[in-house]
């Protein structure tokens, strides 16, 4: 059922390709030099330079090698446009036809996301596949280091990439480009007028004193910390 919710959703098919290395958890090259980032899905960072790597890096990795390094897959859904390093966004299917990424979400290897103003066809499968892992306390779900931070925390300690932030909605403003909520130390979730009107109900005060959990990637800019968001799976009411 997963595999039929993933792929019949109008995602647009592309031809099969042959893998010749896996970068990590979600990001793989082609044979024809392409390197194409999983849609929907966000695995364990490797350690580059003075990083070290996250807990279950590796075998995300390993887990994506086994599945199809050397092999044949299938493209879905892909994006039009590339991300901002150049690689294509696409879902991934195995030579037997399974999604790739419902896998990794099973195993506990990574967490999903929606990311960018395009259809998130694939989000309810991605997110049920994540729930099992989730309930089970699997993989990152227990491992301390992917607990979520308080959003003053994540202000106070200079924290970047993926996260999982916590926090109570102090109060709300409106920006010409996004509605923006305010949490513990003005970490600041930004929502698109275009992602609200897109997939939100109701109107952004509704959260107005309400503890949330916002999960993406934290940006850090002109002395402001916070997180895009673009999808309400991705800011849960606790």
């Amino acid at each position: 059922m997963l595999f039929l919710c993933a792929c019949t959703n109008g995602a647009a098919e592309s031809d099969g390709a042959r893998v010749k290395q896996v970068i990590d958890g979600d990001t793989i090259v082609l044979q024809n030099g392409d390197t194409v980032r999983f849609l929907g899905i966000n695995t364990p960072e490797l350690g580059h330079g003075e990083f070290t790597d996250e807990p279950l890096a590796n075998p995300a990795r390993q887990f994506v090698s086994r599945r199809i390094k050397g092999r044949e897959v299938r493209l879905a859904g892909e994006r039009e446009r590339r991300d901002r390093y150049g690689r294509r966004l696409a879902e991934i299917y195995t030579p037997d036809g399974e999604n790739l990424a419902v896998e990794l979400l099973e195993q506990g290897l990574g967490f999903a996301t929606a990311v960018g103003d395009e259809p998130f066809d694939y989000l309810d499968a991605y997110l049920q596949a994540e729930s099992s892992a989730r309930t089970a306390d699997k993989g990152v779900w227990g491992e301390t280091f992917f607990s979520p931070l308080s959003a003053k925390t994540a202000v106070d300690m200079h924290h970047r990439g993926y996260r999982r932030i916590r926090g109570t909605v102090k109060r709300v403003s409106r920006s010409r480009n996004n509605q923006t909520l305010h949490l513990e130390g003005d970490f600041r979730v930004l929502i698109s007028h275009a992602a609200w009107d897109r997939h939100f109900s109701g109107t952004p005060q509704h959260y107005e004193g309400q503890s949330v959990e916002v999960r993406g990637w934290i940006f850090k800019s002109h002395g402001v910390t916070g997180m895009k968001v673009y999808h309400p799976a991705m800011l849960e009411r606790l």
